[in-house]
């Protein structure tokens, strides 16, 4: 597989980080198979072993629990960042445009229609729901599965807590409240077909909502 990854780095002409060309040794309960870590070359480059790894802001550690995970990728972003999510939406739109050769005037609709592809606020709900599902598969004595719980319980619809916007999250795409599913045992790949199959729906149909007002899309298929 790091041939594979170095073969097309090379074919696509972009270059592999060294920071993010680790080695990261996962603990496991399954019978392994002892190698020599030298063995993992990039570019004849030996990969170095780290006890974690960071990439697109998720940090993976040697501890496969999800209690870990959660512990290290809920660190509360600063407000002003909050603030770059509209211009972050109107580039996802224009790079589509340009990826599928349109004009920038083309109706988001259409976009998301012939790209296959969901809105970006979607996207990131679904990553929200993701992190959500890891917190409620976390020891009910961890900080974070305590933390949601507490906040969940006490704070209002108007608070600016990020459980709170999970919990608007559920209203939108008609999941259950957030407190009943933090007690509710799902395993991961049923939290994930739920959450997935919920969002999708919800975006499908408003998609082809949309496609009403526009009479130049009347005759593209929705199904």
């Amino acid at each position: 597989m790091v041939d594979i990854a170095v073969d097309f780095s090379k074919r696509e002409g972009y270059h592999l980080q060294p920071s993010k060309s680790v080695i990261l040794l996962v603990k496991s309960k399954a019978k392994t198979i002892e190698t020599n870590l030298r063995f993992w070359k990039v570019n004849d480059t030996v990969m170095p072993v780290e006890d974690k790894s960071t990439h697109i802001e998720v940090t993976r550690s040697q501890n496969i629990s999800a209690q870990k995970t959660v512990e290290e990728n809920l660190k509360n972003k600063k407000p002003e960042e909050l603030s770059t999510v509209s211009w972050e939406l109107l580039q996802y739109k224009k790079l589509l445009k340009q990826i599928l050769s349109l004009n920038i005037n083309v109706a988001d609709p259409a976009v998301y229609l012939i790209s296959g592809l969901l809105p970006i606020e979607a996207e990131i709900h679904i990553k929200i729901l993701k992190i959500f599902g890891n917190i409620k598969r976390a020891n009910e004595n961890s900080c974070e599965w305590r933390l949601a719980e507490r906040q969940l319980q006490t704070k209002s619809m108007d608070s600016n807590s990020r459980f709170i916007d999970m919990k608007k999250i559920c209203i939108k795409y008609n999941l259950e409240n957030p407190l009943s599913l933090l007690y509710n045992e799902l395993s991961k790949g049923k939290w994930k077909k739920m959450t997935t199959t919920a969002v999708h729906k919800y975006w499908t149909t408003r998609i082809n909502e949309e496609i009403m007002y526009y009479s130049s899309m009347k005759y593209i298929p929705t199904s």
